[in-house]
């Protein structure tokens, strides 16, 4: 049994009206942070909510073209885009092959996953997409969770369930 206590997540933003998802969304900043990918993969970027987020280069996966541009103008990305320049962004189903984009310090999926009928398929090809050493941050509903652990095992050293 692991007695290690549960890291203290500071909320450093009002990032959603609902607890819920404010909270995932402080914690996916909160571990950003601390891993500093030089290189990650947004699986579901919809709008580029969490472009912010990420310091290094940033590769998305969005499936609606308008849903693209328009998070090009939801604050903060035109000052984000000014100062980085331009996300790297395909538009694309997650049931697609992607394998194309190559291997990533850190690969993410959240508020997505409900919208994808074979979530263990597309945890796996996200796993696939970490390279040695990086991390897989995905939020899924429940029942994905025993599917997901059967994946992930062999294929990461640690694993950390926040449910």
């Amino acid at each position: 049994m692991d007695t290690r206590p549960k890291p203290i997540v500071p909320f450093s933003s009002f990032l959603s009206g609902k607890p819920s998802k404010n909270y995932i969304l402080n914690l996916l900043s909160h571990h950003i942070f601390e891993i500093a990918p030089g290189r990650s993969l947004d699986a579901g970027a919809g709008e580029l909510r969490n472009l912010w987020m990420f310091p290094g280069k940033y590769v998305g996966i969005s499936r609606e073209r308008a849903t693209y541009f328009k998070g090009l103008e939801r604050p903060p990305n035109p000052q984000v885009i000014q100062k980085r320049g331009m996300p790297d962004v395909y538009l694309m189903r997650l049931e697609s092959d992607f394998s194309f984009l190559g291997e990533f310090d850190l690969a993410v999926c959240t508020f997505t996953m409900m919208y994808i009928e074979d979530r263990v398929d597309l945890i796996t090809r996200l796993s696939d997409r970490v390279r040695q050493g990086g991390a897989l941050i995905i939020e899924a509903p429940i029942e994905s969770v025993d599917g997901a652990l059967a994946v992930l095992e062999p294929r990461f050293e640690e694993i950390e369930l926040v449910y």
